[in-house]
C-alpha cells in the first residue's frame, strides 16, 4: 500500500527594467493512493479560488476520484485557527462566506481534509488555500 502526494509547483519569472525575481507558486495539492501498484483513490485541492460571482472558480473544495463515500468525511476551512466552514458532505464547497457574507480579506486560509477510500484507507491531509479578490 503506497499513498501518494504531489504537489504541483511553477516557478514565476518577472524581469521588469533588467531585474529578475523568481518565485514559486505551487497550483495544487494532489494526494493519491495506490494499493498493489494500482491507483485506487486520488484527491485533488486546488491552492487558490476567486469567490467573485463570475461562476468560475466561485468555490472551494476537494475534488474525490475513485471510490469514496460521504461516510467519514470531514472537510474544514480555518482562519487564524478559527472554524469558519465545515462540510461533511464531499458535493458542499466553500463559497468564501464568513458568518454568511462573502470574505472581503483576500489570503491564506486552512484547511483540514478527513476522506475514507472503499479499501478503508483514511486520508487525514490539511493545506492553504488562498482566497483571491
Amino acid at each position: 500500500m503506497k499513498s501518494v502526494l504531489i504537489v504541483f509547483t511553477f516557478v514565476l519569472l518577472l524581469i521588469s527594467e533588467g531585474c529578475r525575481q523568481a518565485d514559486d507558486l505551487t497550483t495544487a495539492y494532489i494526494f493519491s493512493h495506490e494499493l498493489d501498484g494500482r491507483l485506487v483513490s486520488k484527491i485533488y485541492v486546488p491552492n487558490s479560488f476567486s469567490p467573485d460571482g463570475d461562476y468560475i472558480n466561485d468555490q472551494f473544495g476537494p475534488v474525490l476520484d475513485g471510490g469514496f463515500d460521504n461516510s467519514g468525511f470531514s472537510f474544514k476551512i480555518y482562519s487564524k485557527n478559527e472554524l469558519i466552514f465545515e462540510s461533511q458532505s464531499r458535493t458542499i464547497f466553500w463559497d468564501g462566506s464568513i458568518n454568511g457574507q462573502i470574505s472581503k480579506i483576500p489570503g491564506p486560509y486552512s484547511w483540514t481534509l478527513k476522506a475514507t477510500d472503499t479499501t478503508g484507507y483514511t486520508y487525514s491531509v490539511n493545506g492553504v488555500v488562498t482566497l483571491l479578490k
